[in-house]
């Protein structure tokens, strides 16, 4: 309804030109304002600051006997992160590589390069579904996907 005469409009679209310009604003103002989350990517060199992987579980007593960013084998700077990790007996030493919370597309490939002496090392990546809940501990539900084991 109109306001001032009370009667009521036919609605009609813009015209072309008014598309055309409100499309190219809307372009430009993604240009400048940067480029989406999507396609972001999380490269880390390594090189210096604080360790960033954490023994997070184990079924076999697993402890850190070395952790820290090592001049010894660096693969693409100077420097890595170096973990030596003394087992017992099980199946499992789960490092963990903490990430901020952010949406699983198609085009998501984690990659991850590695030198392990025992020949058991295998990639998963923590999926966190936050609109369904665990049934016993009600917190949100989970899960890992593993890649293949080299």
């Amino acid at each position: 309804m109109d306001r001032c005469h009370g009667t009521r409009r036919s609605w009609r679209p813009y015209p072309v030109e008014r598309r055309l310009v409100a499309a190219l604003w809307l372009g430009w103002w993604m240009v400048l304002a940067g480029p989406p989350a999507a396609w972001a990517q999380r490269m880390d060199a390594f090189e210096g600051g604080t360790v960033r992987w954490q023994l997070v579980d184990s079924d076999c007593q697993a402890q850190l006997v070395a952790h820290e960013i090592s001049l010894i084998m660096p693969h693409g700077g100077s420097s890595s992160e170096l973990c030596e990790i003394v087992c017992g007996q099980g199946t499992m030493a789960l490092l963990a590589y903490p990430i901020e919370p952010c949406r699983v597309l198609d085009e998501f490939r984690p990659a991850l390069w590695t030198r392990c002496s025992s020949g058991r090392i295998q990639l998963g990546v923590r999926l966190v579904f936050p609109m369904a809940q665990h049934p016993l501990t009600n917190s949100r539900l989970q899960t890992i996907l593993w890649g293949d084991m080299y």
